[in-house]
């Protein structure tokens, strides 16, 4: 709003006396020999500045009644309204002698900038100074009238009830002339060329989902509570959202308004205009080189309070500046007291940029964590105190995951619901979030800041900023980040404008590429060293450009949300969020079932991401995803390159220290986190970066464990996340243990080093290995010799002698371990058998005869069956393809598989179907092959399998002879149902009936067709649902016994081969 009166351009008359330095002189209404006065008092008032030029006061003239009297004229920064009783808004510009009823000349030196204002203040406290009741004006200044002390008054003018109702200036004149002021000059040269603080920061929300983040958010930025404010978790195909909001001084910014949005760089050079004002208006806002009549030089600190005085209002003029048309803008923003863009220079009134971001998602944000958090942020950690303490758990994952990538950064705790939950309860809370974070698990989180005696900021969302402690976690967040050096730091202005127009820019598209920014930052900002420049921005999370390679450096990504985006298509809960419906290849299944993405799968998915449509933008989100170790290259001989995706592994339940067999503890070192913490996703990218440099095709991986050849060493890695550990088994072989071991342990040691300098730089272990005999530990770390030949195996200097390995006794010892681990489910088992045997002994006999005569009949040994060839090699190590053909005729043959089975299940009274044909897990098949089929994909004659479960004996007896006689085509069986099957050794002591069919009209594939026994199946499910006392159900218990049995077979084969 401009003021009235105002002319938005100086005359022409004007403009040549400032070129000129023509001295003017206005005079008040009244002359000094017919002035009113008032004793002991002081006056002020305002000169100001209709031009657009500098206003520069040389002095005034004054007088005194009763005598020469001691005065002293202060000046204003601004205008004196409002501000008659801060002394410290006042600099003494001259103090002295005023004669009675004489014009005495004031000498002062005072820069007024265009269209602002100056107040002064002329006082004398030893009798009385002359003042006129009106103002006066002319073409260039205006006197505004101000008010006055007290008539007979002997308090300082700056103490309070020191003010009368009249107004009034100083009797006499002011003495001034204009100067030209290239404020715009100064303002492209503080562009081009000035730096300034950085003035903006990161505030990051994060927390459960519908903890109340979004609302915590609003309501510091004083916006309306919404009751139903949407979750942020999961929209549309995303599982992760980031929502970012930019704000000023905790008042949200529109970004549709550019001029209300784009503050970095106009701010940053006001900041330089500010800080060098002396060069800006130089003379003008110098106070008097020497008082009245060989006076005193000023006080060295009234002269620095003037000059910041003067700093602050070149502020006022330079803020309104967005063009050279200097004039013209500030014309148009009017008023000088609009401070819509203040920005000045003492922490408490500076004017601070922040972009909020409300994090929200599932877990495939916790794999994106080291992108986004940064110690240059100050963190929320929102939690549901409604949910205490259950939030417990995830109040310490976030502060693990803080102290983890953004260690120092400044956090504070806030619970929400605080109309909900009684202030009684706060302290309660607060004691258990201390007790919990003093605990072993808790001690090595980030710490927090504290809100008096609580460690949390309790706040009521539904009301705002009118809750008090919402207002002092407010002032808390803005003085903490004020504090911080980064906030202060002086950068390059140039770089601000760079960052303004790229931010602008990110409305439009997601990211540029790095020839592109180079561009817009030679053209529009002036600026050569970009890349400088980006690395800067990128470390506060302005935007993302990594350095490392040059498919990496190919792209400046603007908009975070796309990067989430892009890389949830692949990391994603697929139940939750599903494909498009024509994504139903093989490739999507395997992916599912494997974790295992091709690359075209991976192209089309990132097509979907919108803006990934180039060739160039999907290499490098997927040099991305690989750097970061969200997926890595898989090793396959298949004809499509392929990558492992860890975080969509299925966990192979359990992985326990159970499946370390005791005879291998001395060839297991471990890597411990239990004086640090295990974090969140570090195996997935453990895994990632070991299978870099395996040297065997189609290792096993699963999310907690992980068997593969690395540099000539067979190695088992297991995620031990109860004991805070992760476990490396090196396989005992005859040759060169020690060089064995010592190569396993360099090479997880140097992945641990590269996780430690691109995952996470505060991460903590320690490795450990045993003995020779496996009862102690030895910090790798450590120089002492003490016992060192017990570790010899570990730090040998040459190759140890051969060792003599029974392989046998070795095998032995290991199905004894084994059968331990599942002697309650055995013994459970062998009552059932027990009880059937009693029960159905005639028909158990009638059952083997009828078994014997079926598998006279087919056609073979069952161990050399193999599913056809479909001319392809079958083993993995020579090509992939046949794993996938192999699926997928299984998937074809399913129908006709379920069709022939179940036209006889309709027939037989005592049996039905428990669970319909279906595809055994990709997963477990190839943990299969690898281990018990020495890499032969075709000795996979389960993929394609139906359950069945008969009330008795004589019900599978009946269901047998029907099978035989609609002539299925029964290649093989296998009868667990007998007293010679040594079920407690070869399957955990349950028994049931396998049968083979071949499948001639689909290419002769080989199905499975399991007939189970009602007993077992019961007792089975029974002891699934039971849990011993180390937590282990019936299932996790035969899954440690299955893997122990395959693989101490395939280790003793690899033993016996070399």
């Amino acid at each position: 709003m401009k003021k009235k009166g105002y002319k938005k351009k100086a005359p022409a008359a004007a403009r040549r006396e400032a070129k000129k330095g023509v001295r003017r002189e206005l005079s008040c209404h009244e002359t000094l020999e017919s002035a009113t006065w008032a004793y002991r008092c002081g006056v002020y008032w305002d000169v100001r500045n209709k031009t657009d030029q500098v206003l520069k006061i040389h002095g005034i003239t004054a007088g005194s009644r009763g005598g020469p009297r001691q005065a002293v004229l202060f000046a204003c920064a601004k205008s004196s309204k409002g501000r008659e009783l801060d002394k410290s808004a006042w600099v003494e510009v001259w103090s002295g002698t005023l004669r009675e009823k004489t014009s005495t000349d004031v000498p002062c030196d005072v820069g007024v900038p265009p269209f602002a204002a100056r107040g002064f203040l002329l006082h004398s406290d030893t009798y009385a100074v002359y003042h006129s009741a009106e103002g006066a004006s002319d073409e260039n200044i205006e006197l505004v009238p101000g008010r006055r002390s007290r008539e007979r008054q002997t308090l300082s003018p700056f103490e309070p009830d020191s003010l009368s109702e009249d107004l009034g200036t100083h009797a006499g004149s002011v003495k001034y002339s204009l100067a030209a002021m290239d404020l715009a000059g100064a303002f492209e040269t503080a562009l081009t060329q000035g730096r300034a603080p950085l003035m903006r920061a990161k505030l990051s929300v994060v927390g459960e989902g519908r903890s109340g983040k979004t609302s915590t958010v609003k309501a510091l930025l004083g916006l309306d509570f919404d009751v139903e404010e949407p979750s942020t978790v999961g929209a549309k195909t995303s599982a992760c959202e980031i929502d970012r909001t930019e704000a000023c001084d905790f008042v949200r910014v529109d970004k549709d308004t550019k001029a209300d949005y784009a503050l970095h760089r106009k701010d940053a050079a006001v900041r330089v205009l500010a800080n060098n004002a002396s060069d800006i208006v130089a003379s003008t806002t110098a106070p008097p080189s020497a008082r009245e009549e060989g006076g005193e030089e000023p006080r060295e600190a009234e002269k620095q309070k003037f000059v910041e005085q003067a700093r602050a209002e070149a502020q006022e003029v330079a803020r309104k500046i967005s063009s050279v048309e200097i004039a013209a803008e500030v014309a148009e923003l009017g008023d000088e007291e609009n401070e819509t863009f203040s920005s000045k220079d003492n922490n408490n009134n500076r004017k601070l940029q922040l972009t909020v971001w409300d994090y929200g998602g599932q877990r495939v944000f916790y794999d994106l964590h080291h992108l986004f958090l940064t110690r240059q942020a100050f963190y929320l950690v929102v939690f549901d105190m409604r949910r205490m303490p259950e939030a417990t758990s995830f109040i310490l994952f976030w502060l693990r995951s803080l102290r983890l990538h953004a260690e120092g950064a400044p956090i504070a705790l806030v619970g929400t619901h605080k109309d909900v939950v009684p202030e009684g309860h706060h302290q309660r809370i607060h004691e258990h979030i201390v007790s919990t974070l003093s605990t072993a698990a808790g001690r090595l989180v980030a710490p927090v800041l504290h809100n008096d005696s609580l460690c949390f900021f309790p706040v009521e969302n539904t009301i705002g900023l009118r809750d008090p402690v919402h207002r002092k976690l407010k002032e808390t967040i803005r003085e903490t980040i004020l504090a911080e050096s980064y906030v202060a730091e002086q950068i390059p202005v140039r770089w601000l404008k760079l960052v303004d127009i790229l931010e602008e820019d990110a409305r439009n598209r997601p990211f540029v590429s790095l020839e592109d920014a180079a561009n817009i930052a030679r053209t529009e900002a002036g600026l050569d060293d970009v890349e400088v420049a980006l690395a800067k921005f990128h470390q506060l999370g302005a935007l993302n450009w990594w350095s490392e390679s040059d498919e990496l450096r190919s792209h400046v990504v603007l908009d975070p949300q796309w990067l989430v985006d892009s890389i949830s298509l692949i990391i994603r809960d697929y139940e939750l969020h599903g494909l498009p419906n024509n994504y139903k290849s093989k490739w999507v299944r395997k992916l599912k079932e494997q974790a295992v993405l091709s690359d075209s799968l991976c192209d089309e998915l990132l097509l979907l991401a919108g803006a990934a449509t180039t060739e160039e933008t999907r290499r490098f989100l997927k040099h991305l995803m690989i750097r970061m170790s969200v997926m890595c290259p898989f090793p396959t001989k298949g004809e499509h390159p392929c990558y492992l995706v860890p975080s969509l592994l299925i966990p192979s339940k359990p992985a326990r220290a159970e499946e370390l067999l005791p005879w291998s503890k001395a060839q297991t070192f471990v890597v411990s986190f239990k004086k640090f913490f295990l974090p969140t996703g570090l195996f997935e990218r453990f895994v990632c970066l070991m299978l870099r440099h395996a040297s065997d095709h189609h290792p096993i991986v699963n999310a907690t464990d992980a068997w593969l050849a690395v540099q000539g060493v067979d190695f088992h890695a297991l995620n031990d996340e109860l004991g805070q550990e992760i476990r490396c088994e090196v396989f005992l072989q005859v040759l060169d243990r020690t060089t064995a071991n010592r190569r396993a342990l360099t090479f997880v040691r140097d992945t641990l080093a590269h996780l430690r300098n691109h995952f996470a730089k505060n991460l903590k272990y320690t490795i450990l290995v045993p003995s020779d005999d496996g009862e102690e530990y030895r910090n790798v770390e450590d120089d002492d010799d003490k016992d060192l030949a017990r570790f010899a195996h570990w730090f040998g200097n040459s190759a140890s002698p051969a060792a003599v390995v029974d392989v046998d006794a070795l095998f032995a010892a290991g199905r004894a371990y084994a059968r331990r681990v599942m002697e309650p489910d055995i013994k459970t088992y062998q009552k059932v058998w027990d009880r059937v045997r009693r029960l159905d002994p005639k028909t158990l006999i009638e059952l083997g005869e009828v078994t014997a005569r079926l598998a006279a009949a087919g056609t073979g040994n069952r161990a050399e069956l193999r599913q056809p060839s479909f001319g392809e090699t079958s083993t993995l190590v020579d090509n992939d393809v046949y794993f996938e053909k192999l699926y997928d005729a299984c998937e074809a043959a399913m129908a006709g598989f379920y069709g022939r089975v179940e036209s006889v299940v309709e027939r037989i009274e005592g049996i039905a179907f428990h669970a319909a044909p279906s595809l055994k897990k990709q997963s477990r098949s190839l943990e299969k092959v690898r281990l018990k089929y020495d890499g032969d994909v075709s000795r996979l004659r389960d993929v394609l399998r139906c359950k069945c479960v008969a009330e008795n004996v004589a019900a599978i007896v009946r269901f047998l002879r029907a099978l035989e006689e609609h002539n299925l085509d029964i290649a093989s069986l296998k009868l667990k149902l007998a007293d010679s099957f040594d079920a407690a050794s070869v399957s955990g002591g349950y028994r049931d009936l396998n049968l083979n069919i071949l499948l001639p009209e689909h290419n002769f594939i080989l199905a499975e067709l399991q007939i189970h026994l009602k007993d077992f199946d019961d007792a089975q499910a029974a002891l699934r649902a039971q849990q011993s006392h180390d937590g282990l159900s019936g299932h996790d218990r035969y899954v440690i016994y299955r893997r122990v049995n395959e693989r101490l077979g395939f280790q003793k084969k690899r033993i016996q081969e070399s």
